[in-house]
Parts: C-alpha cells; structure tokens; sequence
C-alpha cells in the first residue's frame, strides 16, 4: 500500500547513498505521468522513519504523481550500479518558473526535486506528491527501465 509522503526532508538525506535500480514513466488515460522510482537504502542509514511509516523493506518505490516535468542525463559507461550522491529540493526552481509562466499549475504546489548520481547521472522532476511504497518484491532489477 503506497502512503502519501508528507515530509519530504527524509529524502534527503535518507537516500544518500542509494542504490538506483529503476526509473520508471508511465502516462494514464488523461495523461497524467507517474513516475516509479526504486532504490535499495543503504545499509548504514536508520530506516527507523521508513518503519514508522509501516515500510519494512530496505528497497522502496518512490512514486512521483502528477509529474509537470521530467529531465533525465543518465550515464551508462559506469563499471557498477550507480548510487545516489545528492537528492535536493530545488528552490527557487526555474522549471516551475517556466511551467508557471506558460499559464499553467499556477493555484496547485509543485516541488522540484534534483537527483544526482555517483556516476554523473541527474534527474530533474517537478511534481506535486511523492507516495512511498515497500517494493512488493525484493527483487532487484539491474537495468534502469523507461516504459
């Protein structure tokens, strides 16, 4: 069951060090875009706020609804799985700038969060929630996916 992430400050830090096992897309019917996110947290991390949000396993979906906007250089010449070495709130943001200056999400809030990557990687995504969601299987994927 995915719960509504009201505290993004977890993010933060509690992804540093990840790692990065899938970049998912998908559009709806009314085209909205979800975006899925897996990682595995490392080890050495308390997951003690995952717990408290009922999250017992170590690898997480992290679902992005209602994305506005997505940005992805991903690097695919590394010799092992990338990590997660910064996860940032963008502020101010010039994409949301630029969605907003277009006549567009100007009475909804939007976040815009920065992914960076050991190997050089970066996602930039603008949305308007974040559902976290235990991996329903632990099994870890080892190739990014776009669908």
């Amino acid at each position: 069951m995915a719960i509504l992430l009201k505290n993004l400050d977890i993010l933060e830090w509690l992804w540093h060090d990840a790692d990065i096992y899938k970049l998912q897309a998908s559009w709806s019917d009314n085209g909205e875009i979800l975006v899925n996110f897996r990682c595995e947290i490392n080890p050495e991390e308390s997951r003690q706020p995952l717990f408290d949000l009922g999250i017992k396993t170590s690898i997480v979906d992290v679902q992005f609804r209602n994305v506005w906007r997505l940005k992805t250089d991903f690097v695919g010449d590394m010799a092992s799985r990338e990590v997660i070495l910064d996860w940032c709130v963008i502020e101010p943001s010039p994409l949301i700038s630029q969605i907003r200056n277009n006549g567009a999400a100007t009475d909804i809030d939007l976040f815009h969060h920065q992914i960076k990557g050991s190997g050089g990687s970066t996602v930039d995504i603008v949305f308007e929630q974040i559902w976290l969601e235990q991996a329903i299987s632990e099994m870890k994927e080892m190739t990014h996916s776009f669908t």
